[in-house]
């Protein structure tokens, strides 16, 4: 009997039924005939406590229990936290934490088992990293089952089990559809009960698709295809048989996610989502007919490409062989695959929801028929990415040379229910020359946006495009356009030709989406940007933009439509809105006549503040001078950050974000004079946590060495302490520092800051008092008080701060902010910084060479030689002092 228990709880395990039958073993030669039931409860007590798989977990680093990145996201930590406990422990209760619901429905030590030792290689590593986070912010314990996602993907994955009707049903996916070919065998009787489905009526361009995202009887979300389809028409072999209909659509339809919770009371997780195509025969409004369902399909949107036959619908009209084809997609994975020649391919998760820039499908471009003797439409689609710093906003504009008298202007207000990111317009303007006159084959389409500043709530205009309405040969330049909004001259009047515009400042990823069309009657919808038809070469955002782009996609902080920002505006200017009033309050905030007394066009917004302060872009900083130092002297400047006094007890984030930031300056610019150097290093990226007080402290230090090089020359030479002299970094090498301020509001202060420069290094005291008021007034006042000693010879420093967003290379031009000196001795100061008198750096190299080395100059191959190996000793060197001073001080390594 007692053998027999064991196996059927046991044997499922090689360690566990190794250890009971060696205790069998023992039993019988103990002779003891029975076990008591105290002992097999203490057994299996034993094997099922998860503190024992806890130890294996421990015991092996994890290795043996997640999959790779997972383990390599584990190991960074523990390198980079110095094996702490703290960050095993934290893994370790995450895992347990996101296991939850399956360590409770464990009954036994095989279901435990498979618990603890299998379910974890399943998990995401993207959970396991937040819920990790979590802990280390010291955020609750108990939001940690609800970062799972395993076991909330509908669309892609097995179906979940029944789960009560309170708990969470999940979300589906982003789901894409593209490709969509239709086939379609129609019985078109002479005399039919539809007449416009008669022969001689049917319009195959009519015929349109529509999917719809549904779960159960529930309608989730509905898309349309908007272009007209390619059509290719088979003729039947026999007289009698129906012709066939191929169509080819180009449109792109993406559904974004959805919350299945909003739905709460109205699904059941029985069912499954599915998409269900509906194809209808629409012809124009003016026909008086309405549309006609032709066939429908159902499916779920799994694998690549999507084939199913179409079902008859109420006319009767499709026949047998009807089909529909399309490829499903997930979005941001085809996000990633259009832009991995822009961004980086290794990255594991695409930082894009869905594709910030689409290349134009020539395939989608409109014959240009129409002349300047012909009317033609003008849309405006969309404003792609509007900044930070933006809210409501209006397109205005004109045709410009046109050759006609009365032209009407341009006034476009958004769609209340788009986007307030990028919003869209239903905008139509008709130009007809009329009569006997003609366009000018010179006109221009100048367009601007204009909008209520976030900051100041004054009108303030964003930028503006100018478009050529003709080519070369008088034709219409007909087509989608994606035109890039430009910080131009803002007077109609003064309004420069297009290539002069091309050159101002581009408004970072803001473009304006536009077509040219020949006239119709009906106003034409707008075709989905995905489709790739509007020309957007121009457009094509770089790396900083790209950055930008992606921090949009993923704010939260931002009003979701434009209607959401209307009632925003409205409540921070204290305004009763209702509803039904937010379109005439919209138009009249944004009345450019309206309290314009002087006529003016408004003021640009401020560039510099088009992209609020984001944690992970990061601030970067560049110390790119200093001035009125001594000779003789091989100096690095040491950067840290000061965390301000709403951020100082802030935890450090795993990545090392808002802690003890630092870098070194090492690379010299050796034409520049050792009283000014020139530092050329790239800009650094620093994380700290937003705070108006949190500062830069810039530390200069003076290297006192001899260099002596190799005497081979191939190599770098020695560097050791001068004569009676010890080579290090100490109080007496700390020459001088300066503050700079790194917020200004939700941005970052961006500029070319000019610091004074004071003695020696910084008393603890005051840093602990510079933190919570503004430098200015910190320093201003101990000044006054003579704590503080500018250095000598009214020296200072120049350090570049902008936005982390922006590369070195692509960041807009920055501007002088002096602030910082004292206003009593700026004329002292800027002498100081215009001094050419005094040697150059290249003298430290040139002065180690021998005499013949000497007067060839810095312009000889060996001075080019020894330059390199040079800087490399002597940073190298320096970088190692600095390291032993800062483990020594207790701040860590660099």
């Amino acid at each position: 009997m007692h053998k027999k228990v064991v196996s059927v709880r046991l044997c499922q395990d090689y360690a566990v039924e190794c250890l009971a039958r060696e205790r069998e073993k023992v039993l019988e030669a103990l002779d003891v005939s029975g076990v008591s039931d105290r002992h097999l409860a203490a057994t299996r007590e034993l094997l099922e406590n998860p503190a024992v798989f806890l130890h294996k977990w421990i015991g092996e680093g994890l290795v043996g229990v997640l999959d790779l990145p997972a383990v390599l996201l584990a190991w960074d930590q523990l390198f980079m936290r110095d094996w702490s406990r703290r960050v095993m422990e934290d893994f370790c209760l995450a895992l347990l934490l996101l296991l939850r619901e399956a360590l409770l429905a464990a009954r036994d030590y095989p279901a435990l088992r498979e618990v603890m030792l299998v379910h974890p290689s399943h998990l995401f590593t993207a959970d396991i990293r937040r819920a990790w986070v979590h802990l280390q912010q010291g955020g609750l314990a108990d939001d940690i089952p609800g970062l799972n996602r395993l076991d909330t993907r509908f669309l892609y994955g097995p179906s979940p089990q029944e789960a009560a009707p309170h708990e969470y049903l999940g979300q589906i996916l982003p789901i894409g559809l593209k490709d969509i070919n239709l086939l379609l065998i129609l019985d078109l009787p002479e005399k039919a009960q539809f007449p416009q489905a008669s022969p001689a009526g049917f319009d195959p361009h009519a015929v349109n698709v529509t999917a719809t995202v549904v779960h159960g009887d529930v309608n989730l979300h509905s898309k349309p295809t908007l272009l007209k389809p390619s059509v290719e028409v088979k003729s039947p072999r026999r007289h009698s048989a129906p012709p066939e209909y191929r169509l080819r659509y180009s449109d792109v339809l993406c559904f974004d996610s959805l919350d299945l919770s909003d739905f709460r009371g109205k699904l059941s997780k029985k069912d499954r989502p599915a998409v269900v195509f509906e194809v209808a025969y629409t012809q124009q409004e003016n026909t008086g007919f309405a549309p006609m369902m032709l066939g429908w399909a159902k499916g779920e949107a799994q694998g690549s490409p999507w084939n199913h036959t179409l079902s008859q619908g109420p006319t009767g009209l499709l026949q047998t062989g009807s089909e529909l084809q399309m490829t499903t997609f997930d979005p941001s994975r085809e996000t990633q695959r259009l832009l991995k020649t822009m961004s980086d391919p290794s990255s594991e998760e695409s930082p894009f929801q869905y594709p910030p820039w689409i290349p134009h499908n020539p395939s989608l471009s409109i014959p240009r028929k129409s002349s300047t003797q012909q009317p033609f439409d003008l849309y405006i689609d969309s404003v792609h990415y509007i900044p930070d710093n933006a809210s409501i906003i209006k397109v205005t504009g004109a045709l410009l040379h046109s050759g006609l008298e009365d032209v009407p202007e341009i006034q476009a207000l958004p769609d209340l229910s788009s986007s307030a990111r990028s919003p869209e317009f239903s905008f139509r303007l008709t130009a007809d020359p009329g009569g006997q006159t003609t366009f000018d084959p010179g006109t221009l389409l100048l367009l601007r946006a204009h909008t209520l500043c976030a900051d100041t709530g004054a009108l303030r205009a964003i930028g503006g495009c100018v478009l050529r309405v003709f080519d070369g040969e008088a034709r219409l330049n007909a087509g989608g356009h994606q035109c890039r909004l430009r910080r131009g001259p803002t007077q109609s009047e003064e309004t420069p030709p297009t290539e002069a515009l091309q050159h101002q400042l581009a408004v970072p990823c803001t473009t304006v989406l536009l077509r040219l069309l020949p006239h119709t009657p009906d106003a034409l919808p707008a075709p989905h940007y995905l489709s790739g038809f509007y020309f957007s070469d121009d457009a094509k955002p770089n790396r900083s933009e790209l950055e930008i782009i992606s921090t949009f996609q993923r704010d939260r902080g931002f009003p979701e439509t434009v209607r959401n920002m209307v009632e925003h505006l409205a409540e921070k200017e204290k305004a009763q809105v209702l509803p039904e009033q937010a379109p005439g309050w919209l138009e009249d905030r944004l009345d450019v006549r309206k309290g314009n007394l002087s006529h003016q066009p408004p003021a640009l917004l401020p560039v510099l503040r088009m992209v609020r302060y984001r944690q992970e872009a990061g601030v970067r900083v560049r110390v790119t001078q200093a001035f009125g130092l001594p000779d003789g002297l091989y100096v690095n400047a040491f950067t840290r950050v000061l965390k301000g006094s709403d951020t100082l007890r802030v935890p450090e984030l795993p990545q090392g974000w808002g802690g003890d930031e630092k870098f070194l300056t090492c690379r010299h610019d050796y034409s520049s004079l050792q009283r000014a150097p020139r530092w050329t290093d790239q800009s650094s990226v620093l994380h700290p946590c937003p705070d108006p007080h949190t500062v830069l402290l810039v530390q200069l230090f003076g290297l006192d060495a001899v260099y002596r090089p190799d005497p081979s020359g191939q190599g770098c030479g020695t560097v050791s302490a001068p004569a009676r002299g010890r080579l290090g970094l100490d109080y007496k090498s700390q020459l001088a520092w300066a503050l700079v301020p790194l917020f200004d509001g939700a941005c970052v202060r961006s500029g070319v800051h000019y610091a004074p420069l004071f003695q020696g290094s910084p008393d603890r005291g005051f840093l602990g008092y510079v933190v919570s008021c503004p430098v200015k007034e910190a320093t201003a006042g101990h000044l006054k008080s003579r704590t503080l000693k500018l250095w000598r010879g009214s020296a200072s420093l120049a350090v570049q701060v902008w936005d982390g967003h922006f590369l070195d290379d692509e960041r807009p031009d920055l501007p002088v902010l002096d602030g910082l000196l004292p206003a009593d001795r700026k004329k002292k100061f800027l002498k100081t910084q215009c001094s050419r008198s005094g040697k150059e750096l290249s003298q430290l190299v040139l002065q180690t060479l021998g005499r013949r080395a000497r007067r060839k100059g810095r312009g000889s191959v060996e001075y080019q030689r020894e330059e390199a190996f040079y800087e490399q000793a002597m940073g190298s060197t320096f970088c190692t002092l600095m390291e032993t001073s800062l483990m020594n001080a207790g701040y860590g390594p660099l």
